[in-house]
């Protein structure tokens, strides 16, 4: 999936302007598939309108820059269904906690544990607010089963970190005693 085909999928909802495209990329619903900034968005709109997927009108405002609003074409569609039908990209996900913790044998226990304690409280925060969100308004069924996914994810993750946090705060076993070798006797 690209910016392009995005862009698509939010004018499929209806009609936006560039700005709340932008917002609804960067801080709502679709917050979840791909890194999209200004930069990209506004470029991957002149395209769609120049394929013709995409119209743009024009509203005056009093005092400030018009405000250009675009819309899907029956072509953009057409070509939005298309790219649904495909088979989807494998899923990537990336962490800079993960990282962290991938190296954590460099970390002491206390900062170790303070991080997972980090992460599971942020996690938990996040699934309230997908509680909240399923809970306080009206979603369609592709929003359902989107935050329905994004909660399984989230409910298993806090699963793995509280195990992982109550497991680095107890004691660590003591070490087995070292075997000692020979010289000549190992092999």
């Amino acid at each position: 999936m690209d910016v392009k085909a995005l862009c698509l999928g939010v004018l499929a909802k209806g009609p936006a302007t560039g700005y709340e495209i932008k917002k609804l990329i960067q801080d709502g619903p679709y917050q979840h598939f791909i890194e999209a900034s200004f930069g990209s968005i506004y470029p991957s709109l002149s395209r769609l309108a120049a394929e013709g997927l995409i119209e743009a009108r024009t509203e005056p405002l009093e005092g400030r820059p018009d405000k250009k609003i675009y819309s899907l074409t029956p072509q953009g569609r057409e070509a939005f269904r298309s790219i649904l039908s495909r088979d989807p990209p494998e899923d990537k996900f990336r962490s800079g906690f993960l990282f962290q913790m991938m190296f954590a044998d460099a970390l002491g226990p206390e900062e170790k544990t303070a991080k997972i304690e980090g992460k599971l409280a942020e996690y938990r925060a996040r699934h309230a607010r997908m509680v909240e969100k399923r809970t306080s308004q009206p979603l369609s069924e592709g929003e359902l089963f989107c935050l329905g996914f994004g909660e399984s994810l989230v409910t298993a993750a806090i699963a793995y970190l509280d195990s992982h946090a109550r497991r680095s705060a107890a004691p660590a076993p003591s070490p087995a005693p070292a075997r000692r070798v020979r010289a000549g006797t190992a092999r």
